[in-house]
């Protein structure tokens, strides 16, 4: 992917990490067990989306930057707020898991930045409920349970998030967003 972007586009200057996968398995009664059964395991699947692709799309991306000297470049991790609390579900205990890892990642990452007095900045977008496809995808099983999630609250809707990007963005150079929160706003 990103030997086509060099060669489609020069490199990458903003890079927006959005994977967000959850499979449905709880921490006590899990599929597997053991460690050389991680292949079929739901939860590495995450693992791997969630924290190993965005970690190589984040180093990647930094490569990109440091190789055509972007010092103005931005890094955003589109992460959850599952990445601050654990909700009482065992569903996605593992999908919590992930989305803190993003959150310390991202952390990592800014003092990293720092330390490399670097002006790249990074940034976490941290949103409640979204409307897509992501509850369809963890009850593939069961599309009432899909549909309910979706139906028991309003939800943010993919324009928001897009949105918060856009925000995030247009901060003038000497401003850091460091983390964005966003919810559904209730009235």
């Amino acid at each position: 992917m990103f030997t086509a972007i060099k060669s489609q586009h020069r490199g990458v200057d903003v890079c927006v990490n959005n994977a967000g996968l959850a499979q449905p398995e709880p921490l006590l009664s899990g599929e597997n067990s053991r460690l050389e059964d991680h292949d079929g395991c739901k939860c590495f699947t995450s693992f791997q989306v969630n924290i190993l692709a965005l970690s190589i799309c984040t180093r990647e991306s930094y490569r990109s930057m440091k190789e055509r000297d972007v010092d103005d470049g931005h890094i955003i991790n589109i992460n959850s707020m599952s990445g601050h609390r654990v909700v009482p579900n065992p569903d996605v205990h593992f999908y919590s898991a992930t989305k803190y890892a993003v959150t310390a990642l991202t952390e990592g990452l800014r003092q990293e930045l720092r330390d490399a007095k670097s002006h790249i900045r990074a940034t976490a977008i941290s949103p409640g409920l979204v409307e897509t496809e992501f509850a369809s995808r963890l009850h593939s099983q069961s599309p009432e349970k899909a549909a309910a999630i979706y139906a028991g609250i309003k939800c943010l809707q993919a324009e928001d998030i897009a949105s918060a990007v856009t925000y995030v963005l247009s901060a003038p150079p000497h401003v850091q967003a460091e983390l964005v929160i966003i919810q559904k706003y209730f009235t």
